[in-house]
């Protein structure tokens, strides 16, 4: 049984292995993007683009200067919009390597911990979340605060990247697109 909310040793160690993988995840893409110039380049140009769009959106301008405003907006948030996504093509090959990563290192650790509590949760989880928290457990036997591999290494996994992203510097630049319009494909019709 144990304490609630304890950590069985298995569960440290899903843990261990999340953290490497992510290390892992991080390296091999700023091996492959991060530290290539024209990428750097590319998230320079999103972040100016970002900043002039924002500048250009609090401008007040008078009846007689609305269209042409308009279409200058238009035309800067199309700009945008395309170096944005040169910016994530240009992650999209690695980022489906990294995938297959983390899709491999599931599969292989799944098989070692099936059937086996990593972990006690502190609260009994609503029945949607007991299906992912019990995942190869029988609630009968180990109670329903029970943890299995595939809860815990989807949350260490999901809570570490974007933490260790944001700490070795690699988080993708912050900018407001509230108001882009993403639906357009054409430019124009931004």
């Amino acid at each position: 049984a144990g304490l609630a909310g304890a950590m069985a040793p298995d569960g440290w160690l899903v843990l261990a292995v999340a953290v490497a993988l992510t290390l892992l995840s991080e390296a091999v893409s700023y091996l492959a993007v991060y530290s290539r110039p024209d990428y750097q380049r590319a998230v320079a140009r999103v972040r100016d683009l970002a900043r002039r769009l924002e500048r250009e959106r609090q401008l007040v301008v008078g009846a007689e200067r609305r269209e042409k405003h308009d279409k200058k907006l238009q035309r800067m948030e199309a700009d945008f919009k395309e170096a944005t996504a040169r910016m994530n093509n240009m992650k999209l090959k690695v980022g489906i390597t990294v995938g297959l990563i983390y899709i491999l290192a599931y599969r292989a650790l799944s098989a070692h911990f099936h059937g086996r509590i990593v972990a006690r949760l502190p609260f009994v989880p609503i029945p949607f979340l007991r299906r992912m928290t019990l995942r190869g457990l029988d609630p009968a036997d180990v109670g329903y605060d029970a943890c299995a591999f595939a809860f815990l290494y989807a949350a260490a996994t999901m809570g570490l990247k974007a933490t260790i992203q944001k700490g070795l510097g690699f988080a993708p630049p912050r900018y407001d697109v509230s108001s882009v319009n993403w639906a357009s494909d054409d430019p124009k019709k931004a």
